[in-house]
């Protein structure tokens, strides 16, 4: 191999090393601008969850937070610790008050209800519309269960009565319900389910 042979193949290795750097420095570049197209698309996510959180789940007729706002709300609870209760409250009767009277008598009696409830309730508390007859309260707490149940049992004594205008007379019928208190556990959906098993027991007959 003469002079200009060994001079063509030095170039070559030279354009070749540049070539290679210019690969790997876009490489690098490209990567970065992902890595940042996606951490931009994160933090776009993570405002549209925090947005969509902000705008809680209104029940129609108590005005409270829906069922989706009280589990999201639980599970948070279980995985921080037990250092919380939730209260299930389920009104008797209220299928037959809505069968007999018409459902907006049993609107009512469900709205008195939930107001007597958010109104003795602790301002830390948040006080839910699980499903149906079905109020549920969150109570962050560091008392015992049985003080927690005692608390509860004490508002669930309120003596609360409402009045059913017919054509022909007032009727006023007492509203009762029968509740239970839980601690929080670590396992969501087994939680929800507990509270689902004990909201959907036969009530009380008339």
């Amino acid at each position: 191999m003469n002079v200009s042979e060994l001079e063509d193949v030095r170039i070559m290795k030279v354009r070749l090393s540049d070539c290679l750097a210019d690969i790997r420095t876009e490489a690098e570049r490209q990567e970065m601008q992902m890595g940042e197209t996606i951490e931009q698309l994160s933090q776009g996510l993570d405002q549209a969850r925090r947005g969509l959180a902000g705008v809680e789940e209104k029940d129609a007729v108590t005005g409270l937070p829906g069922r989706s706002e009280a589990e999201a709300v639980l599970a948070q609870a279980g995985r921080a610790g037990p250092q919380a209760y939730a209260a299930v409250m389920v009104l008797d009767r209220l299928q037959t008050l809505n069968a007999r009277f018409g459902r907006q008598a049993g609107d009512e009696v469900l709205m008195e209800f939930a107001g007597m409830v958010q109104r003795q309730l602790d301002p830390n508390d948040r006080l839910y519309r699980w499903s149906g007859p079905a109020l549920l309260a969150f109570l962050p707490r560091a008392e015992s269960l049985e003080m927690v149940r005692n608390e509860i049992g004490r508002i669930m004594e309120t003596r609360l009565e409402h009045s059913i205008q017919t054509p022909s007379r007032d009727i006023l019928v007492p509203i009762a319900a029968r509740w239970t208190v839980f601690p929080m556990m670590a396992a969501p959906r087994l939680f929800y389910q507990k509270i689902d098993t004990f909201a959907a027991q036969p009530t009380a007959r008339d």
